[in-house]
């Protein structure tokens, strides 16, 4: 009993066996239903049956293509155009089947990716939303093109794109992802996709230079605005003269020109050459000095290095009240002291320098004008002159001898309040410098151009001769004749003492009627007064100046012309003098000798207010002989004469 139980048993086991096998699928691992797989390899394959590992029967259509080879493995063939192969597992047991398809593909030797026509791999495709647009599609290309049956596509950001089997790219959101595409034997080739706005116009603003080692900016403006979100991307043609960074940072490295370009999404650029130069780096003042006041010097620049541009520098006087500096360097003194000069390079590199203003002591002064005549109420304005003129000794004092008549300020103002006549001295600070005297006549309104004023008049010589010694000056040991000799004309034989008074005679009537008053030495031919005397009536007179009328002689007989000798120390006798030689040479047609300084003649030794000694002609020179014996000759030279007195006294020509 037992023994039939058993063999029941086995045989409903046998009978459940047998009928799982005949209703197993297959199941076949290492292979893989619709994949494509690189040729010219083996793939291991093994078969299950009813959860059993079982041998199979293999069929491969084409047969080419694939085979079974021994160590349960697929033999797919070295082909080169891709071959769809349909494989069948057959189960004998089981009477079962399993038939799946496969692509055998040749190996790919490089892979390209394109959009419009155009190769794209490594670049960035753009996509203007703009357009309204939300994809676009890539392809892929392998050489050999057989290589392309089975190709891969995936996004690195499917939130901003996803792809397609086919390449197809669609757009979820602004941004950029990298689609790749890979080969069966795993060749890849890679574009960026980026969505945005595109930008329609661009415009990028940078400097035209740097100095090594400065740093910059380029700015880049975006419309519209939407695609100025973006950004751009820049890029320098050469980065080891002139670098730029992802925000447009610009930094000068070495001398040269670079290309800066800023390329927006879309692919709009703009570019901008800059120049990378040497900038100044050091200047150096190569010199310092003293200089007096009114003097200049030049600063020795040196700028480095010699390679760098804008090599210019431009002067600054910290004290221009000491000193001043021009565009060239030169430095002039104003003013005793210490003076600080910049020089510096358009750069703000500079350098300084301490110089020494030295003051320039006083050698001499006088005045412009030594005589004034003004209204009461008037003003007149005395000028020194100091030599050498850049002096630092310019101070000077005023003190009017009759306040009545007028005063004056600190700086030589004169203000007339009275009537008569007064004496301004002027003092220099230098107390070794001899004071100078100002003289001024204070006239009633109205008056006469010459009233006030008293002119004294020697006519020269007289028909006395007198050669007694007489000293020929104040405690002076030298004597000369107490009269000058007189003359005789070489044609007309008339003595030089009857020709003086005429033309002296003619003068005083001019200067009277000018206004002045005149007092004569004498007024006939016929008396004995020495030179001292001739000069003490003129001082006692209280005269004004002294003018003393004489004609010439000399061995050469063709001498001719008009002189004036003025009193040697009297800086006012030389300036009367030289302003009546020219007016009297001018009315009289004479020929002007040039004025002289004379201490050899008593007359104008004693006197005390300026002098003159007029030589009015040649009794030597035949022509001009006769022309001093013409009445109307003579009053020509008085005129003049007086002319050139009106000037002197009023500041005005008579003309």
């Amino acid at each position: 009993m037992k023994k039939m139980i058993i063999s029941a048993l086995f045989a409903l086991l046998m009978f459940a066996s047998a009928f799982l096998c005949a209703h197993a699928e297959i199941e076949i691992q290492g292979l893989e239903d619709g994949k494509a797989y690189l040729s010219n390899q083996y793939l291991n394959v093994s078969t299950l049956v009813g959860g059993e590992k079982t041998e199979c029967t293999w069929t491969f259509s084409p047969d080419y293509a694939a085979r079974y080879s021994s160590g349960k493995k697929i033999r797919l063939a070295d082909i080169e155009n891709a071959t769809e192969v349909t494989i069948t597992a057959y189960h004998k047991a089981s009477d079962s089947v399993k038939t799946l398809t496969i692509f055998v593909v040749p190996e790919a030797k490089r892979i390209n990716l394109f959009h419009n026509n155009k190769s794209v791999t490594n670049q960035t495709v753009f996509l203007d939303l703009a357009e309204g647009k939300t994809g676009l599609q890539l392809y892929s290309a392998t050489s050999p093109s057989e290589a392309n049956a089975a190709i891969t596509w995936t996004s690195s950001d499917e939130a901003v794109a996803s792809v397609t089997e086919s390449g197809y790219v669609t757009f979820h959101a602004i941004g950029k992802s990298i689609i790749s595409a890979s080969t069966v034997d795993g060749k890849k080739a890679s574009v960026t996709v980026k969505a945005s706005f595109a930008a329609k116009t661009l415009e990028i603003i940078a400097p035209e230079e740097l100095a090594v080692g400065e740093k910059s900016s380029v700015i880049a403006i975006v419309t519209p605005n939407e695609a100025a979100q973006d950004g751009v991307v820049f890029k320098s043609s050469k980065e080891k003269v002139i670098s730029v960074s992802e925000t447009g940072e610009i930094t000068a490295l070495r001398i040269g020109k670079a290309v800066i370009s800023a390329t927006t999404s879309s692919g709009l650029t703009r570019e901008v050459t800059i120049e990378s130069f040497l900038p100044v780096q050091t200047v150096q003042i190569r010199n310092s000095f003293s200089i007096k006041v009114g003097q200049s010097e030049q600063l020795i620049i040196r700028v480095l290095p010699k390679e760098a541009k804008y090599r210019s520098v431009t002067f600054v006087s910290l004290n221009p009240e000491i000193a001043t500096v021009d565009k060239d360097g030169f430095v002039t003194g104003i003013a005793p002291g210490t003076v600080t000069i910049i020089a510096s390079a358009s750069n703000g590199v500079s350098a300084h320098v301490s110089l020494e203003i030295r003051p320039v002591k006083l050698e001499g002064v006088t005045l412009s004008d030594h005589f004034a005549t003004i209204p009461v109420g008037g003003s007149a304005q005395i000028q020194p002159v100091f030599a050498p003129v850049n002096t630092t000794e310019r101070k000077m004092s005023y003190i009017s001898s009759n306040p009545a008549v007028a005063i004056v300020d600190e700086n030589g103002n004169i203000a007339a309040v009275g009537e008569g006549k007064c004496i301004i001295y002027c003092q220099s600070e230098r107390g070794d410098i001899p004071p100078l005297l100002f003289r001024l006549n204070v006239q009633r309104e109205n008056a006469l151009p010459l009233e006030g004023l008293v002119i004294g008049i020697n006519p020269g010589c007289q028909e006395t001769i007198n050669r007694s010694q007489l000293p020929l000056s104040p405690n002076s040991d030298k004597t000369e004749d107490a009269v000058l000799q007189s003359d005789k004309g070489v044609r007309t034989k008339n003595a030089e003492y009857k020709l003086t008074l005429d033309i002296s005679l003619y003068l005083k009537e001019h200067l009277e009627k000018l206004g002045a008053q005149v007092v004569m030495t004498r007024t006939s031919n016929d008396v004995n007064i020495n030179d001292i005397e001739r000069a003490e009536i003129l001082n006692k007179a209280g005269a004004d100046l002294s003018l003393s009328i004489h004609l010439n002689d000399s061995d050469d007989k063709k001498a001719a012309g008009f002189t004036a000798r003025a009193k040697y120390s009297d800086l006012e006798s030389q300036a009367i003098g030289q302003i009546v030689l020219e007016n009297a040479c001018r009315v009289s047609g004479a020929a002007m000798k040039k004025l002289s300084r004379s201490n050899s003649y008593i007359f104008l030794n004693w006197s005390n207010m300026p002098a003159l000694l007029l030589e009015c002609g040649y009794l030597s020179n035949a022509e001009e002989d006769v022309k001093l014996n013409s009445p109307v000759y003579q009053n020509l030279l008085a005129q003049g004469i007086a002319e050139g007195v009106y000037e002197y006294f009023t500041g005005m020509p008579i003309r």
